[in-house]
């Protein structure tokens, strides 16, 4: 039995609807389900049968709309949806430009992305974070950091007491555990290329999170931790922030100037390896060096 696992890694994909406009279609940060197909069938198409599982850090749609659900999920149809292990992020569910609150885009989340979750109490607000053997010996937990009317994100009381208990209990003890989440949590997430009102980018309660990493990482009996996180649009892999801890932020699927995707193999032990590690071509290097000079710090 192999003792490593491949990972297809999507997040920020913005699937905005058809006749919708928004400035994040612009500047190119999103596409509609027409713009996104070809593009996105490709990319899965290409790791079926590699990646054991695609997993997909939140922002699938760009205002948490029906219509957006809908060519999401279109383009998705063919593909088995225990493939997929999947987030919320704030446009899906807390963007600051749209009309609906969580009462509205938290069981929206749920019920349209049913297939792709868990099984779970889809009805309830207890449902995330979710918890998934993903066999070989590794595990993940899926959280929702998202909160109401702001691009900032929050893990919260009931969310880190169960992240403790994934850490520290006796369920998946001897497992290499991946934690999946939509906001960034170590690095600089005041910087993008999208638009947004400026109320914060980053996970207000990090410290507290990164507290119970380093615990699990000192503690954690060598079989390592991996957190899985998008929103910045930015690629990014940290081995050495905190050892024993690997941080990977995923780049937007959604953008036509970063990277598309991320892909890596971790192995039981924590062992970490970029598949795609100069994914993005030089044009797209250059625009992104040349954006620090000439895109202001923006919101999204």
């Amino acid at each position: 039995m192999s003792d490593s696992l491949t990972l297809l890694l999507l997040s920020d994909i913005h699937c905005s609807g058809a006749r919708r406009f928004t400035f994040g279609r612009m500047i190119g940060e999103s596409r509609t389900a027409a713009e996104l197909r070809d593009p996105l069938t490709a990319l899965l198409d290409s790791f079926k049968g590699r990646a054991d599982f695609a997993f997909i850090a939140g922002d699938t749609t760009d205002h948490g709309l029906e219509e957006e659900y809908d060519g999401f999920l279109s383009i998705i149809n063919g593909y088995d949806p225990a493939w997929f292990c999947i987030v919320p992020g704030n446009h899906d569910i807390s963007n600051v430009n749209s009309p609906n609150l969580r009462e509205i885009t938290v069981p929206r989340f749920k019920n349209r992305m049913r297939a792709l979750l868990p099984p779970g109490e889809l009805d309830s607000d207890e449902y995330f974070p979710w918890v998934r053997d993903l066999g070989r010996g590794f595990a993940a937990l899926g959280l929702d950091s998202t909160q109401e009317r702001t691009a900032a994100g929050r893990i919260g009381p009931r969310q880190l007491e169960r992240v403790r208990d994934f850490l520290k209990g006796d369920g998946f003890r001897n497992h290499h555990k991946i934690i999946l989440l939509h906001h960034d949590v170590t690095g600089g997430s005041d910087y993008f290329s999208g638009f947004e009102i400026p109320y914060g980018n980053g996970l207000t309660d990090n410290e507290e999170f990164l507290a119970l990493l380093a615990g699990h990482a000192r503690h954690g009996g060598g079989r390592g931790l991996t957190v899985i996180t998008g929103h910045t649009h930015h690629k990014r892999l940290d081995t050495d922030t905190m050892p024993g801890v690997n941080f990977v932020n995923t780049p937007s699927f959604g953008s036509r100037f970063e990277h598309d995707f991320s892909a890596i193999e971790i192995t039981r032990h924590g062992r970490i390896r970029d598949l795609f590690p100069d994914a993005a071509p030089a044009r797209v290097r250059r625009f992104k060096t040349l954006g620090r000079f000439f895109v202001p710090r923006m919101k999204t």
